[in-house]
């Protein structure tokens, strides 16, 4: 099962100071394309991060979440696997990390007020982020865990929901009705947990400061024998209700002010803390009066067997006894009042946390009527639990659902709380509630995708809830509009240059939009070198991601090439003018070799191929794709770019090829694994691999010749030349003699190389660009490498009999050119086709 690494603090603290999410150092001398087990074995390191400093909870809920994803794929592999509880270790780490970066980007801007100005434009506008975003995300995380954690331990108990007709409740004690309410009902559950939640939310952010009342000034007054008017005569605790009158001014204000601290108390779900102040002040009356609510249990319990007649007490207090609003709060919370609790309530979560609150006590109240009576025979003068219960009003009846609860919010007449309502945090916070998860899915969609404005810290949130709620199996959280949303944070984490992330997040995608999304991302990042490829490739691995497939892809994103039609048709662009055999065809031809440039956008496609060389098994796929470029470069007449991708770049003062985007062992490689998949394809991408690099050298030596053979023209003697000009000629031409004979040796060596070249291209073993093995049936796609490849040998075939032709004739080999035109005409060669 899933091992929590999580250590708080120290796990923090050491993340905030560290410069990057992964650190080690890695060997790239171990990043040679070829070798896919040198990446694999990698740490997932790539190029350094844009600074975690604006957005740290990024890099946090990443760490957690892939440590995490890991660990699940492990127990799943071994079926360990049982129950959701792991998910929510995971939900609980994200709860600290919210905590955590709220309070870091608080440190940094005490410590350097220049860094919200520098990074978020103002101070205010930091703080807000961190109270407004990250705190309400933190809530929603916490109510997602609180709620499932409880019907996670309920589902490993086998409690079932209460079932009213099996029991026997006038035969139980209040007590045990409560104890079986709180263990056997999920509603009320789930209401008691939401109702804790927002306690808990409001003491963090409302602390309390005490002020205590002890009507000191008034007692002083009263006992010099001053009586103001309007004041007070008496001091026992009704007297400012029974003689309508109040207390000093002073103590006025410090009652006001205890009973405004006695209902913070209560809405922060700390009673026994508000009863404790009222001891402490003095006012043991008011701490016994909040103090009945306890169900009696037995003759030796603490519990009020006169509970009902406390709670009518209390709202007879709530609605006649007193003007203070928050004591008539504090006493119609206890009454189950609505009307009365509602005036101090002013936002989305009191609201929710009043009706809620209500709703608990008097779902408990109406279970407790069943129970008998817990006071004696001789005690009927007091009126019955039903007698008292039946005059209390059914603000919140126990038959309203959490449903008609927030449709009275959404519908709410005090305009705070219907605009909360609309808060897209609140609505996430409804929708975990009613497990309103379809609807919850197209509302992100519509949040984070739809919205071009949307903040990172929604696009984030949004993200990890989805993912969270699939690792629960929630129904509708793969829906197309949740993927699209997984997405969005993607192309977030991609602007951010965050590369390392990538793949996790894509891993929970369906798998053709994993390979889609990684694939574009890859070929898009145009920068990445050699050793961030591989590491690219190892995070996929990793990931779960089909690298296979996506590096395939990569290359199909890069090359896009033209359909083969108007590849064909490009094959008259290179004969053109090519009409005549004469000794100055060179003219024409020798700049049409050469005089090509490779665009940016040949380059992209060019190291496309890199992607396909890190894993041996795809090295016969590698060649494959090679060639498909290759063809596309010859047929637009990109010599240039072509070699690039067959032999590499020259370099060097010996002008060598060095740096090839095939490494120079993959047909050896390929042959290796010639019995893998499909032999007759690898065999017949060797030899269009081998065709084209003869071409190649065809052309090079070609070139080379050409180039020679006008590196030394005669010294020229004009008509009208005097006798001093023909002197100096014939010294110049004596002078020549030595450096022509070596010129003339030269010449002759690279003649005699270009003619075996160029045979080598025009005689190639069972006819250049001719598979070695061929079908009856073919696919479209072979349907259209087969039209490029005879579109190459009608552009090629001719041009290099003319090159042919021209060395032949320039270096008065006669009898091979005649030789030569024997050759194409014979119908086995297939050469004038």
């Amino acid at each position: 099962t899933y091992n929590n690494s999580y250590n708080g603090d120290d796990d923090f603290d050491q993340f905030m100071q560290s410069d990057d999410v992964y650190s080690s150092e890695v060997d790239t001398s171990a990043y040679a394309p070829g070798d896919i087990a040198a990446y694999s074995a990698q740490p997932s390191s790539m190029s350094p991060s844009l600074s975690d400093e604006n957005r740290p909870e990024e890099t946090l809920f990443f760490q957690y979440l892939d440590d995490f994803h890991a660990s699940w794929l492990a127990s799943s592999s071994t079926g360990e696997t049982e129950g959701q509880t792991p998910v929510l270790d995971l939900v609980y780490q994200f709860i600290n990390s919210c905590d955590r970066s709220a309070q870091e980007l608080a440190n940094k801007i005490a410590a350097n007020p220049a860094y919200a100005i520098n990074n978020i434009n103002s101070n205010n506008l930091l703080k807000e982020r961190s109270k407004s975003l990250i705190s309400a995300e933190r809530n929603t995380w916490s109510l997602l865990y609180r709620l499932y954690l409880d019907r996670d331990s309920e589902e490993q108990e086998g409690d079932d929901d209460d079932n009213d007709e099996i029991m026997d409740y006038e035969n139980m004690s209040q007590g045990a009705v409560l104890g079986h309410l709180i263990s056997k009902n999920r509603q009320l559950r789930d209401n008691a947990i939401i109702a804790q939640w927002l306690e808990e939310q409001y003491s963090a952010d409302n602390p309390i400061s005490i002020e205590k009342s002890t009507w000191m000034n008034t007692l002083d007054s009263m006992q010099k024998g001053m009586r103001p008017n309007g004041v007070i005569t008496e001091m026992d605790p009704d007297a400012p209700i029974r003689q309508c009158l109040s207390l000093l001014p002073d103590d006025s204000i410090n009652e006001d002010q205890l009973l405004k601290t006695i209902w913070t108390y209560y809405r922060s779900g700390r009673q026994e803390e508000a009863a404790t102040l009222c001891l402490s002040c003095g006012q043991s009356w008011r701490a016994a009066s909040l103090n009945g609510g306890t169900p009696f249990d037995d003759e030796q319990s603490p519990g009020n067997q006169y509970r009902h007649v406390w709670k009518s007490s209390c709202y007879t207090l709530s609605r006649e006894g007193t003007k203070n609003e928050h004591e008539k709060a504090t006493y119609g919370l206890i009454a189950q009042d609505i009307d009365s609790v509602l005036p101090v309530c002013h936002s989305w979560e009191d609201y929710l946390w009043a009706y809620v609150k209500i709703w608990c006590d008097g779902f408990i109240d109406d279970h407790l009527q069943k129970v008998q009576h817990p006071y004696g025979q001789g005690e009927d003068q007091i009126p019955s639990y039903h007698h008292h219960h039946q005059h209390l009003p059914p603000s919140v009846p126990s038959t309203m659902s959490i449903s008609d609860i927030f449709a009275q919010l959404s519908s709410c007449s005090n305009h705070d709380v219907k605009k909360g309502a609309q808060d897209q945090y609140r609505q996430t916070q409804e929708a975990i509630i009613l497990g309103d998860f379809k609807n919850l899915g197209q509302k992100l969609n519509q949040w984070v995708v739809q919205n071009s404005n949307c903040p990172p810290e929604i696009i984030r949130f949004a993200t990890h809830l989805i993912v969270i709620l699939r690792y629960r199996g929630i129904p509708g959280m793969s829906s197309s509009a949740c993927n699209s949303v997984i997405s969005k944070y993607i192309s977030h984490l991609i602007t951010q240059k965050k590369y390392q992330m990538i793949a996790r997040y894509a891993s929970f995608l369906p798998p053709n939009e994993q390979v889609e999304t990684y694939a574009s991302f890859l070929a898009n990042n145009v920068d990445i070198n050699d050793e961030e490829k591989a590491q690219a490739l190892h995070l996929a691995d990793r990931s779960g991601l089909d690298v296979r497939q996506i590096t395939l892809r990569i290359v199909s994103l890069s090359s896009n090439p033209p359909p083969s039609s108007s590849l064909s048709s490009s094959s008259s662009l290179s004969v053109a003018g090519a009409t005549a055999l004469n000794p100055f065809i060179s003219k024409s031809l020798v700049g049409s070799v050469r005089q090509d440039e490779i665009t940016e956008e040949d380059m992209r496609k060019i190291n496309s191929i890199e992607w396909l060389c890190f894993d041996p098994g795809q090295r016969a796929e590698a060649l494959i794709q090679a060639n498909s470029i290759c063809r596309l470069f010859l047929l637009t007449g990109k010599k240039e770019a072509a070699t690039r991708v067959i032999l590499g770049s020259k370099s060097g003062s010996r002008k060598l090829y060095t740096s090839p985007v095939l490494p120079f062992d993959s047909v050896s490689v390929v042959l290796e694994r010639i019995s893998e998949g499909n032999p007759e394809e690898k065999h017949n991408a060797i030899k269009e691999y081998m065709a084209y690099k003869a071409l190649i050298n065809a052309y090079d030596s070609y070139h080379a010749w050409s180039t020679h053979l006008s590196l030394l023209p005669p010294p020229s003697l004009g008509i009208n030349a005097t006798s001093a000009e023909r002197i100096n000629y014939e010294n110049k031409k004596q002078a020549q003699d030595g450096a022509k004979n070596e010129w003339a040796h030269k010449n002759r060596d690279l003649a005699k190389t270009a003619i075996s070249d160029l045979r080598g291209v025009l005689f190639f073993e069972n006819g250049w660009l001719i598979d070695r093995e061929t079908h009856s049936v073919f696919s479209a796609t072979e349907e259209a490498r087969n039209d490029q490849l005879e579109s190459l040998r009608r552009k090629c075939i001719p041009e290099l009999t003319y090159l042919l032709h021209h060395v032949l004739h320039t270096s008065a080999l006669f009898k091979d050119c005649v030789e030569m035109a024997t050759y194409i005409a014979e119908e086995n060669h297939r050469l004038y086709t």
